[in-house]
């Protein structure tokens, strides 16, 4: 085959012309572009209201599903600032760039992607904090003129710190992470008295059978409010060894670290790396707890409280008659009332003249309530939600409340506070005593 040195120039030529291809530059200007809005305000880091090295922080009612972010144009780019071309062939100005569509991921604190982004970031997230917020965007750029006209795509990626305000959210007994079904009780007195728990029909006090909650409780998170209550008094005014209790803060627990301020030893009161605090002995005044912010240590919050009503030592595997239980507790002055164990509506009541006996059995339970009442405050109480109290399962406790009839002894229910009454001889029951 015979090649003319006219085609062998074109083809020479053809290949000389082929040059680089244009590129996106100043990737970081751009993604500084990126950002998101939430509650009407855009922030990005070009808008100066956010950095991407530090760490933002939002209402702790937000989700991460409120933060909207829409797709990124190619009108936020700059034809000279993000385009670049070794050739000197300058952009297509019809054409100068394409994007597509914007992506966005959220990555809790130990960089685990978050699939369900309808969680508030605040008060029972569990999310280790801070989160972080990924805006993806892939773009091309076009020269006018040369081979290759376009770039391969590039990826502008931002990523942003945000984290919901610190804060103390509650002061969560045990027995609601154990048992998180059973937080609080309600009785549908229309259907034979049959218990509802957890049930937001059965919010409100009833008079005749409790149950329910009070303004300080606070049932999505099981506890009771740290602050601002009704009472005046913080959880617990009451107590028993080994009762725990967790200091409830934003974010995930091991966000903070956690110290007893005031002058009481290991051996009555601690507090462990997840913000549980565990009585041991009954503390002598105002115990004072501490949570410090991890990432910024300025931020810290502190929760008191102090023994002010009942310290209450149940007696384990003891069982026995009501002589039983007096002696166990070295006499009856020793053994509890119905109204230290439970404000249940029943903790008045009498069997005998003018009552009648099916009364004592009507369905009954406390209302959750910082009120000086054991079960009131702790709730379900047995050996699983307070391991080591002495507390046991699916078994009566004697009270010091006796009936008219010198026969039959009032009993509780440690789990719901219910009452009702026994023969004194009896002998499946147990008892707490004074402490």
């Amino acid at each position: 085959m015979t090649i003319h040195p006219a085609q062998a120039l074109s083809t020479t030529t053809a290949k000389a012309i082929e040059g680089s291809a244009p590129e996106v530059i100043n990737i970081d200007l751009a993604a500084n572009k990126q950002g998101f809005t939430v509650n009407g305000v855009f922030y990005s880091e070009a808008s100066n209201n956010i950095k991407g090295n530090e760490v933002k922080e939002f209402s702790g009612d937000l989700s991460p599903a409120n933060f909207i972010v829409k797709n990124f144009y190619y009108n936020s780019l700059d034809n000279t600032l993000n385009y670049a071309d070794k050739d000197g062939d300058g952009i297509d100005i019809s054409k100068p760039f394409l994007l597509s569509f914007t992506s966005k991921q959220w990555y809790d604190g130990n960089g685990k992607l978050i699939t369900d982004t309808s969680n508030t970031m605040g008060c029972g997230s569990s999310y280790p904090m801070p989160l972080t917020l990924e805006i993806t965007t892939q773009v091309k750029t076009y020269s006018k003129y040369g081979i290759p006209r376009e770039s391969d795509y590039v990826p502008i990626v931002k990523r942003y710190k945000i984290a919901p305000k610190s804060e103390l959210c509650a002061a969560k007994p045990n027995s609601a992470i154990i048992y998180p079904n059973n937080k609080w009780d309600g009785i549908d007195i229309s259907n034979d008295g049959v218990y509802v728990w957890n049930s937001p029909n059965y919010a409100q006090r009833n008079n005749k059978t409790g149950g329910g909650y009070s303004v300080d409780y606070l049932p999505d998170l099981g506890g009771f409010k740290p602050s601002n209550l009704s009472t005046g008094k913080t959880f617990p005014t009451t107590g028993f060894r080994y009762a725990k209790f967790q200091l409830l803060m934003t974010g995930s627990q091991t966000d903070y670290k956690y110290m007893i301020l005031s002058n009481h030893s290991k051996d009555i009161v601690d507090i462990d790396k997840n913000g549980f605090i565990t009585l041991y002995k009954k503390p002598s005044g105002k115990v004072t707890a501490r949570a410090i912010l991890k990432r910024d240590e300025k931020v810290t919050h502190d929760y008191s409280f102090e023994i002010t009503a009942l310290w209450i030592v149940p007696q384990g595997d003891f069982v026995g008659s009501w002589q039983q239980a007096q002696n166990r507790c070295n006499g009856i002055q020793n053994v509890v009332t119905r109204k230290e164990l439970t404000n249940s509506p029943l903790i008045n009541l009498q069997v005998g003249a003018g009552s009648k006996p099916d009364d004592s059995f009507l369905s009954n339970s406390y209302t959750r309530s910082i009120d000086g009442t054991v079960l009131s405050e702790w709730g379900w109480a047995d050996e699983n939600s307070y391991p080591n109290s002495g507390w046991r399962i699916n078994i009566d406790y004697w009270s010091s409340d006796s009936h008219i009839d010198g026969q039959t002894q009032f009993i509780v229910h440690s789990h719901d506070g219910f009452i009702g009454w026994r023969r004194i001889e009896s002998s499946n029951i147990t008892v707490a005593c004074r402490g």
